[in-house]
């Protein structure tokens, strides 16, 4: 029972003549309190360098955002690019093939219209040959 009786606590308060409050330990628990507050100290000042170097991961964030942002809307135009190119060859070798068609015919136009050239001057020549042949006789 007197093990009990003789507890002593580790922190005494007292009040001294001005008022203030005294706190009275051992050197060892001081050593103790001390530390931790040095340890809290220590945290609250890495906490501000750990927010500033947030706030920089962010921005960096920010701008490596925009920057996939416009390659996105770039890639999509070059998409778009291409796209468009390739309905303007498709386009493109419709018209070559209207424009071949069109050729070929006016080649075989060409080739009538040389034929009854040919014809008109032959007949032209030959014709009042053969009239005054069949005159002559």
């Amino acid at each position: 029972m007197d093990s009990q009786i003789t507890y002593k606590p580790r922190v005494q308060i007292l009040l001294n003549s001005d008022g203030d409050t005294v706190l009275q330990m051992t050197l060892l628990d001081a050593k103790i309190i001390l530390n931790d507050l040095m340890e809290k100290q220590i945290a609250d000042s890495l906490i501000f360098e750990y927010v500033a170097m947030d706030s920089a991961k962010n921005l960096s964030i920010s701008l490596l955002k925009k920057d996939v942002d416009y390659l996105t809307t770039k890639v999509y135009n070059l998409n778009q690019i291409i796209t468009n190119n390739g309905i303007s060859i498709t386009n493109k070798d419709t018209e070559i093939g209207l424009l071949n068609g069109e050729i070929t015919k006016l080649k075989k136009e060409v080739r009538k219209q040389k034929f009854l050239k040919i014809i008109g001057y032959t007949g032209s020549v030959v014709l009042p040959i053969a009239v005054l042949l069949l005159l002559t006789l």
